[in-house]
């Protein structure tokens, strides 16, 4: 259906999100068939973990301005063709995984790229910085990141509470100490 298409979608007046999708391809035979899937490529030194893949936000963008363009999708795929060389596996250069964000998640996306954009149109405009701070999503240091489940969960509209309380916890025993030794210092 098409190679390095470019389409754009409109988030609200005067702020559109623009995409250039690798390709976009309609099935014809197979388990996906009929199914119109938006594809994007990316080289990489080691395949990334499958919430590495989720957390990128770049087919979850091609799949929600392929919507806006009225064409039917709900799901697409990431091509990651390693590019180091392998001692030990010779035959795992290319891993496919595929993406089928929730209505929840691409929502989310599109106000974090709303947000984005509104900051840098503020910055553009003058000295104001927006009072807020959006996810940068695209950041490849996601993969070491604490909060990448957690990221996760909050994009899919998910409860993060259990998540909280089983990988979150106080590193300092003494914070209950720290607290009842506040001191106003307004008032000597």
């Amino acid at each position: 259906m098409g190679v390095e298409q470019k389409l754009k979608a409109s988030i609200e007046p005067g702020l559109d999100i623009a995409a250039t999708v690798d390709f976009i391809i309609k099935h014809t035979k197979g388990p996906l068939a009929g199914q119109i899937m938006p594809y994007d490529h990316k080289f990489t030194n080691n395949f990334w973990s499958p919430e590495m893949a989720l957390v990128n936000t770049q087919v979850s963008k091609y799949i929600w301005v392929l919507q806006q363009n009225n064409i039917d999708t709900n799901s697409g795929a990431l091509n990651q063709i390693r590019y180091r060389k392998m001692d030990r596996v010779k035959n795992e250069v290319f891993r496919r995984t595929p993406i089928t964000p929730s209505d929840t998640r691409l929502k989310n996306l599109v106000e974090e790229f709303a947000k984005t954009a509104r900051e840098i149109a503020s910055i553009k405009s003058g000295p104001n910085v927006a009072d807020y701070q959006p996810r940068k999503v695209l950041n490849a240091n996601c993969e070491y990141c604490s909060f990448l489940t957690m990221c996760n969960a909050q994009l899919d509209g998910e409860s993060t509470e259990i998540i909280e309380k089983v990988k979150f916890v106080t590193n300092d025993p003494y914070l209950s100490t720290y607290k009842e030794l506040e001191v106003d210092v307004t008032t000597g």
